[in-house]
């Protein structure tokens, strides 16, 4: 999983599947082991078998939790007996305790693209820090060259080394820079009572700019005279457009005008791992994140709380910031195999307001994660508190309601379609 996000992050021309933590099992065992990854820069390392240790102990933890808690679960929420049901109740627990798979899991991912987009994917990662993405690189190469050979020639060639020189120097002169700017800083850890979400910057005069840019498409004014328009209109005669350019949207697939990608906003998260890799598919928006971490705390989700199931996975997570605690200062990039999906990790996301109301309206659906549906929700709210009349208008089908079989709607309906179509393997 790991590996993947360096993948994953080259967002242009690319468009990347990967297996889902939220309805698949993850421990199957394969020849009598689980399905991790095992960097050899680790196995011949001093911590090895601590590595080892910790890691089978996750998912021994999530291999125990993720089965004995559906028929608690089934108490809770007792529905019916349908396979939806039964489904979405399967769903609910990987979601509970997917919080305990470490970065080192393996997962199946596919990617399309364009030529263009894979060079400079396999020019990049070429240069990763971890020797299991360069090793992908490799074969990816490999792979591409056996049918697009003369698309992808600039990602090994002269000009390919050249271009990872330029990032290599690059990076070793702002490491040099910023490790004595920020060595007196100390650090940020206390989470417990701070915002997950920070709206950190934003277009003061968005309103103004919004209508004179609807005004522009439809009129033969220059942008500067309908921009002095708009800021003279008054307040009803703005609502009045924007009412009329927002208010015809019948669901949250009629997306709203161009107009809304003219003005920017800024947050900075702090959320668990696994919001983190769901917000980052996005690929409208753009992202920046730390490297992954252990040190900022944990989530740990109140319904194994609720269920008597605390214990233990807190007793797994907590080795995992142990281990992750020792590796850091002699291994820092491999320690991030040791990063739990609950652990808290910041990053900064900025995006138009249109890519914002296509977040927000997607991620707060009823069968989002609840994790991530917070964190929709939030930027949603502080938008619409720094622009009111259109923040209302845009946010038109943010879900602030609260679920507690997220799945159970849309599992019905995939249900129902396969029972009309005949499709066989549903209940699987």
């Amino acid at each position: 999983m790991l590996a993947s996000k360096s993948i994953e992050e080259h967002r242009i021309g690319l468009s990347p599947v990967e297996k889902s933590t939220r309805y698949v099992y993850f421990d199957k065992k394969i020849d009598g082991e689980y399905p991790f990854y095992k960097d050899e820069k680790i196995l011949k390392s001093s911590f090895r078998k601590e590595f080892l240790t910790t890691t089978n102990q996750l998912f021994d933890t999530y291999s125990k939790i993720v089965h004995k808690i559906q028929p608690v679960l089934k108490k809770v929420f007792p529905v019916d007996n349908s396979i939806a049901y039964n489904f979405s109740i399967r769903a609910k627990a990987c979601d509970l305790v997917r919080g305990l798979l470490p970065l080192s899991a393996l997962t199946n991912m596919g990617v399309y693209g364009n030529g263009r987009a894979f060079e400079y994917l396999i020019t990049n990662l070429l240069n990763d820090p971890l020797e299991e993405v360069r090793v992908i690189a490799q074969k990816m190469n490999r792979e591409l060259r056996k049918v697009i050979p003369a698309f992808i020639k600039r990602a090994t060639n002269e000009k390919g080394e050249r271009y990872r020189k330029f990032i290599n120097r690059t990076e070793e002169e702002l490491k040099r820079i910023i490790s004595k700017t920020t060595e007196n800083l100390g650090k940020d850890v206390n989470l417990v009572k701070r915002k997950q979400v920070k709206l950190i910057s934003w277009d003061k005069n968005g309103e103004e700019t919004i209508i004179a840019t609807i005004l522009f498409e439809r009129t033969t004014l220059s942008f500067r005279q309908v921009l002095k328009k708009a800021k003279s209109m008054d307040r009803k005669k703005r609502e009045k457009i924007l009412k009329a350019y927002l208010s015809f949207r019948e669901n949250r697939h009629h997306k709203p005008g161009r107009a809304l990608e003219e003005i920017y906003f800024s947050f900075e998260i702090t959320a668990d791992w696994g919001v983190y890799k769901d917000l980052m598919r996005h690929r409208l928006l753009t992202r920046y994140r730390q490297a992954f971490t252990n040190e900022l705390g944990f989530w740990i989700p109140e319904e194994l709380k609720l269920t008597g199931f605390e214990k233990d996975y807190k007793k797994a997570a907590e080795q995992a910031v142990e281990l992750y605690a020792k590796m850091k200062s002699k291994m820092p990039i491999e320690a991030q195999y040791s990063v739990i999906h609950a652990a808290y990790n910041r990053f900064y996301l900025k995006m138009n307001l249109r890519e914002a109301v296509h977040l927000c309206e997607l991620r707060s659906a009823p069968q989002g994660h609840p994790n991530y549906r917070k964190v929709a929700q939030e930027i949603a709210d502080q938008i619409i508190k720094v622009y009111p009349t259109f923040g209302k208008l845009a946010f038109k089908f943010v879900d602030y309601q609260n679920y507690h079989l997220e799945r159970l709607s849309a599992f019905k309906k995939l249900e129902k379609k396969s029972k009309k179509f005949g499709v066989k393997g549903f209940e699987e």
